[in-house]
């Protein structure tokens, strides 16, 4: 049997007439204060539920950098606001004093290499010690070694971008000094980022990676569907929730670090469900929910009802039943 509900019933219209097959609408000798009421077909669709949390955009690469080395700033090769790739040089620092000891090693090199080949010829054949062919040889792959740790140490001199991305700020200037303790620069790629939010630990067992998420940027006024990524294992026991992870599509750089995002996730949904409008649900003085609808016999009947979850204004019902 279809259910019909009626739509703006006045009161004092619907009256107990003993039994249910009696319940009727009457006049009650006052017919011509009757006004018109509608009735409205209830249909069973998708139902979904939804809770909402807030949510902070957080991007996968977003560095400060920091120099390896301390020294006066004598070039920056960027400006911010600039593209960079992996690798490449921000800024050079002054390496004067690390310059001029490469410089001496490298004359030392020289001639430590020309004494290792001599050394080596005359070893070869079988004249001078063995002693002093391994003393030119130790030499020779020591000051090796050093120009190579030279090298490395001048090479921390040179500021270089941790990732592609871009160069959103650059604290000091051209002259100050720089140091390890000191952030230059902050390094930021859009590209990937993500959503992280708190929800409380009493959706657990309902929020799940792959749970459907509708995500709402109010600053932007922009909305789009998403799913959760990943739900965290750690119950943070001083505001009881847990961290649920939404990764998001950025290409146009619209969503930056730090933004308000409103989450509503999805926690219930049931198919070919009863949906009514709550305000059409009324309750009795036992706390009975039910709504007045009409039989096939097009009598107005009291249909008790039991309501589960409210979404929108509208109430998904599963349990039905008539009396008087």
């Amino acid at each position: 049997m279809k259910k019909y509900i009626g739509l703006g019933l006045a009161a004092g219209i619907i009256m107990a007439c003993g039994s249910q097959k009696e319940n009727k609408v009457i006049d009650n000798d006052i017919s011509n204060t009757l006004q018109v009421v509608t009735s409205t077909t209830i249909e069973q669709m998708d139902f979904e539920h939804y809770f909402d949390v807030h949510g902070l955009v957080e991007v996968e690469n977003n560095a400060l950098v920091f120099p390896m080395a301390g020294g006066r700033i004598i070039d920056i090769k960027v400006s911010e606001g600039a593209r960079v790739s992996k690798g490449q040089v921000i800024a050079i620092l002054d390496a004067d004093v690390l310059t001029a000891s490469m410089d001496e090693v490298k004359t030392q090199l020289v001639l430590a290499k020309d004494a290792f080949e001599k050394q080596s010829r005359l070893w070869e054949k079988q004249i001078g010690s063995e002693m002093q062919f391994l003393q030119a040889k130790t030499n020779y792959e020591g000051l090796n070694k050093k120009m190579e740790t030279l090298s490395k140490q001048k090479d921390q001199f040179v500021i270089r971008a941790p990732f592609n991305g871009v160069v959103d700020e650059i604290f000091p200037k051209v002259g100050e000094m720089a140091a390890p303790q000191l952030q230059f620069c902050r390094v930021i790629d859009l590209s990937e980022i993500y959503i992280k939010a708190d929800v409380s630990e009493d959706y657990v067992a309902t929020v799940k990676a792959g749970t459907k998420v509708k995500v709402r940027f109010p600053s932007l006024n922009e909305s789009f569907e998403a799913t959760i990524a990943r739900v965290g294992n750690y119950i943070n026991k001083g505001n009881r929730t847990f961290k649920v992870r939404i990764n998001m599509p950025n290409s146009k750089g619209l969503f930056k670090p730090n933004m308000l995002a409103d989450l509503s996730i999805r926690d219930y949904a049931k198919s070919d469900a009863d949906v009514i409008a709550t305000r059409l649900v009324q309750q009795d003085r036992t706390g009975q929910e039910f709504i007045y609808g009409l039989s096939e016999e097009n009598e107005v009947v009291r249909m008790n009802i039991q309501t589960g979850m409210s979404q929108d204004k509208k109430n998904h019902h599963t349990q039905w039943s008539r009396y008087f």
